[in-house]
């Protein structure tokens, strides 16, 4: 049994205690509260007398450490996520921080709730892909294995651990490339869209942008004065101001005018609100569907045999309409800077937050664009 007298010539209390071959040990604890320095000799006692000595000096001292000194201690992965997410969580798109939520949320359950930060090791890091790649594509998984490394570099920034157990191969992906609708496609998807959905298409087009964004839009972010469609990027965070052509003004003008909060597309966006732009998406898909430009689906495919997680990509999306908008921007001898900054795209050698190209410019080349009817 463990025990602690004082030595002459040193204030600090001296622990006594036996290794697992009965041998007694005496070591300075270099602590001079009698309970403290006790609570270190039980510790260091269980720690010579365990078979896996390594795992037990671990949990063994870094509990010992959060009743001597809590700032000392090493803290738990979910300790550090949550303290992770008050700190950078506001640097993320909103979109992102909840990508960045549901990993971190799956992870700490994944390892439990006192399992520390420098005790993740690899395995547990495989392990959380292998189970995230169980139930979802290769490319979910590396999607969330960035996330992870993302995370776990911070910590090794800021001296928490030591390496990065996240630095993995990624997984093979599902080779299938986004493609761009041609003008046949789309003019087929208006023919048979009801009216919102043939104003998201003709926004997609003129526009360039993700269908969430396209979504989210209110009538406040209309600017009559300037002809302009104003909002920030869901994504990341990139505040734009597209002039709208004059065909998709045209429409615009069309559409029935709400109060400045209410939403362009009043369906889509409550769907959005409720279940999340997923649901919107599949309405979509069913819609290229209908239109003959994709076949139909099971909404959930029966694995042939266990880990079987491949599935069949589609090449057109709604993002489809992105990839239409920069191809006939190019096509028409708009310059590749020009059509970068009306889609989105950050150039390499452009880096701001706001778009500064001359609206009358971007009007422009806009009009270039083929008319859709």
């Amino acid at each position: 049994m463990a025990s602690v007298h004082h030595q002459t010539g040193t204030k600090y209390w001296i622990a006594h205690f036996s290794d697992k071959s009965g041998k007694r040990r005496v070591k300075s604890t270099r602590l001079t509260d009698k309970a403290k320095a006790l609570k270190v000799a039980d510790s260091w006692e269980k720690v010579f007398r365990a078979k896996n000595a390594v795992e037990h000096i671990r949990s063994a001292f870094n509990l010992l450490a959060r009743e001597i000194d809590p700032e000392a201690a090493i803290p738990t992965v979910k300790e550090y996520f949550d303290r992770w997410l008050e700190g950078h969580g506001g640097e993320l798109a909103d979109r992102t921080r909840d990508s960045y939520v549901q990993r971190l949320k799956q992870f700490a359950e994944y390892v439990g709730a006192d399992l520390t930060m420098d005790a993740v090791k690899q395995s547990h890091a495989l392990g959380f892909r292998g189970k995230i790649a169980s139930t979802a594509s290769a490319v979910t998984a590396n999607t969330a294995m960035r996330v992870m490394r993302s995370v776990f570099g911070c910590a090794m920034n800021e001296g928490v651990i030591v390496g990065n157990p996240f630095k993995l191969t990624p997984l093979a992906e599902d080779g299938t490339e986004k493609q761009a609708f041609n003008l046949q496609q789309v003019q087929r998807l208006l023919s048979v869209a009801k009216p919102e959905w043939r104003s998201l298409i003709t926004f997609g087009i003129f526009t360039g942008q993700r269908l969430g964004d396209l979504v989210s839009l209110t009538w406040a972010q209309i600017d009559f004065d300037r002809k302009e469609i104003l909002f920030k990027t869901e994504k990341t965070n990139r505040r734009m101001a597209i002039p709208a052509n004059d065909a998709l003004w045209a429409h615009i003008l069309t559409l029935p005018r709400g109060t400045p909060a209410a939403p362009l597309h009043p369906h889509a966006f409550e769907i959005k609100e409720a279940f999340g732009i997923g649901l919107v998406s599949r309405e979509f898909t069913d819609l290229m569907v209908e239109a003959g430009l994709t076949a139909a689906r099971p909404r959930k495919r029966k694995r042939e045999k266990k880990g079987d997680v491949t599935r069949e990509v589609n090449p057109l999306t709604f993002h489809s309409l992105r990839h239409a908008a920069a191809t006939w921007l190019r096509d028409a001898g708009v310059s590749e800077s020009l059509a970068m900054e009306l889609i989105g795209h950050d150039s390499v050698s452009v880096d701001r937050s706001y778009v500064h190209t001359s609206p009358d410019a971007m009007r422009n080349a806009l009009n270039r664009l083929p008319a859709l009817s």
